[in-house]
């Protein structure tokens, strides 16, 4: 006895005519320039905190780790309405920007350790070579580092596909939902 292909040509068919894959595309789209924004900017903010000492860095190094501290349900409001006051509601632009301010501190502090477990002597080898700091960061530490960034940038990725609240709350557009938002419009008081 063979199953009925029914339930699965049902289930295309639902995808083919909602929303879904348009959502989809609206979260691939917040989620990989948040990534990539968020990933290049915490690799040479990361090696600066590992390598380099200067005045305030502790303070700096606490200040990054307090920002995830808040939860997202404090800061929504105060966000919301700077948001509104700049007219950044409702577009995904608003969840680009809110997702590389969540995932910048963590990929910091992420690559910060990844930093810290490299040994500086490829570094002063390097600057004997004549070397300089960019060069040593491109051509020799960030291929060593290619597992650390692939964690990180997976991560940041995780983080922006599963958000929800500031995606509920600045968005009213359905056509701007993501995946989670217009899930979520399937679960009703009396019915799923």
């Amino acid at each position: 006895m063979t199953p009925s292909l029914d339930p699965i040509i049902s289930y295309f068919d639902y995808i083919k005519n909602s929303k879904i894959l348009f959502w989809m595309k609206n979260t691939l789209y917040v989620g990989v320039i948040a990534t990539l924004v968020s990933t290049v900017f915490s690799i040479p903010t990361a090696y600066a905190m590992s390598r380099f000492r200067f005045r305030g860095r502790p303070y700096i190094t606490f200040l990054v780790l307090f920002t995830q501290m808040l939860p997202s349900v404090l800061l929504i409001i105060p966000i919301y309405i700077v948001f509104a006051k700049f007219r950044l509601t409702n577009t995904l632009e608003s969840l680009i920007l809110i997702d590389i301010a969540v995932t910048l501190p963590i990929g910091i502090w992420f690559l910060r350790g990844f930093f810290d477990s490299l040994p500086k002597e490829l570094e002063e080898t390097a600057m004997i070579d004549g070397c300089n700091t960019m060069t040593i960061l491109i051509r020799i530490l960030l291929p060593l580092l290619k597992p650390g960034i692939a964690a990180t940038s997976t991560w940041c990725f995780i983080v922006a596909w599963d958000e929800y609240l500031y995606a509920y709350t600045l968005l009213d557009n359905n056509n701007l939902w993501t995946v989670a938002v217009g899930l979520a419009g399937y679960i009703g008081q009396y019915s799923t």
